[in-house]
């Protein structure tokens, strides 16, 4: 863990000057990451968060693929408040899916339950099916 550590604190120096950080970096951080994930006896989401935010700072923003639960976990945030998801979105803050694909998806969502006319909620709809950016 100290030596994930230490390479977290190398990009942290290095995202605040104006050279970009080496992808070899972060790819070193998300191995180290995951060695420890995998260590543990149970699931750790807030690890698991933060390794797809490495993962997809390494890619550009045109060709990131989301995981279902950070797709809900942004449209959660985006329904909660659109101008604090704005403001996380523009100011780099996450690796977050753009406003038109959360509705692009919200629209796949809307058909399928038209087309299942079952109680399932939006949740869990979108957790369990893969969708296309």
């Amino acid at each position: 863990m100290s030596q994930l550590l230490n390479l977290m604190a190398r990009v942290k120096a290095w995202s605040e000057g104006d050279e970009p950080v080496p992808d070899c970096l972060l790819d070193n951080a998300v191995a180290c990451l995951q060695q420890h994930i995998d260590s543990l006896d149970e699931d750790n989401k807030q690890l698991s968060f933060i390794m797809e935010q490495l993962k997809l700072m390494t890619r550009s923003k045109y060709s990131r693929h989301y995981s279902p639960q950070l797709t809900v976990l942004a449209y959660l945030v985006h329904t909660a408040s659109s101008s604090a998801y704005d403001v996380l979105l523009h100011q780099n803050v996450l690796c977050l899916p753009s406003v038109k694909t959360l509705a692009k998806i919200t629209r796949h969502i809307k058909e399928s339950m038209v087309k299942l006319h079952t109680g399932y909620n939006f949740v869990y709809l979108l957790t369990k099916q893969q969708w296309r950016t």
